[in-house]
């Protein structure tokens, strides 16, 4: 370590961010010991402020865990309520797509009974729209998230409401606005239970 310069550090960085394109969504790093802090500090100046917001370190207080990932989706030896022991494949609860350009991808979940609605909508190469509407077995429709552009060197938009009556929630991701590049979003629509 002691043998690294400012100036290889200087050359690294740019070196990484161009060899490693960014793949990652959200990393969790947990119950780390007091040497990982170390460690990490010597990291941290070879990342992008990108890549650093990715990064979430916690010790052995998970509470920022359970307000990033549902209780649901967490095993019971992270504080959560899944019975697997195992880590829990995340997939379900952030997704990805390409959607083609002038197309309205749309992702709807259905309705039960009273939850909370949550979502995060993240572009990777280019801005995207976005609009999150309640379709109600009565045949109403509520808008719960105006048409939202979401810029993709910007951090994720996020938000969440109450839902109290049966029917269908949908997230529209809407690409229509172009004709010419189809766009990849990350994106969470989850319901959780009130």
């Amino acid at each position: 370590m002691k043998h690294m310069t400012k100036s290889l550090l200087d050359y690294l960085q740019p070196s990484l961010g161009a060899d490693f394109p960014e793949n990652m969504y959200k990393c969790f790093v947990i119950n780390v010991p007091s040497v990982f802090h170390m460690a990490w500090k010597v990291i941290q100046p070879m990342l992008d402020p990108g890549q650093l917001r990715k990064v979430s370190i916690m010790g052995s207080d998970l509470k920022d865990l359970k307000t990033l990932v549902p209780e649901s989706r967490l095993p019971k030896w992270l504080g959560g309520s899944n019975p697997e022991h195992g880590l829990v494949d995340l997939t379900a609860v952030i997704r990805k797509e390409i959607i083609a350009a002038g197309q309205i991808l749309i992702h709807e979940v259905s309705v039960e009974k009273v939850v909370k609605a949550r979502w995060e909508v993240k572009p990777v190469n280019y801005d995207i729209f976005y609009k999150i509407v309640h379709k109600q077995d009565t045949g109403s429709i509520i808008i719960l998230q105006e048409s939202t552009k979401v810029i993709s060197t910007e951090s994720s938009h996020k938000g969440e409401v109450l839902i109290e009556k049966k029917g269908t929630v949908c997230l529209l991701l809407d690409n229509s606005h172009t004709s010419w590049y189809s766009k990849t979003v990350h994106f969470e629509l989850s319901l959780d239970d009130v």
